[in-house]
């Protein structure tokens, strides 16, 4: 993102970043942060309604982060 508000802000001859900079730059950093919080929920959804179902291996989960784990086994 910041290499291309680059280019373009030096295709145009500036030397400063123009004003529309900043708010682009805070929405994508703001987006990231909802995708990152909502794309795993999603993702669970969807394999939960394909047949999956989570699974806990003792060989993943660890003292420090206690919660359900990433493997999904397709139900029978």
């Amino acid at each position: 993102m910041l290499t291309a508000i680059q280019i373009i802000v030096f295709k145009q001859g500036g030397t400063q970043a123009p004003r529309w900079v900043s708010p682009v730059v805070i929405g994508w950093f703001i987006i990231t942060l909802v995708l990152a919080n909502v794309l795993p929920q999603w993702l669970a959804d969807d394999l939960t309604a394909a047949g999956y179902h989570a699974i806990d291996d003792p060989r993943v989960i660890s003292r420090v982060s206690r919660g359900a784990g990433f493997i999904y086994l397709k139900s029978e």
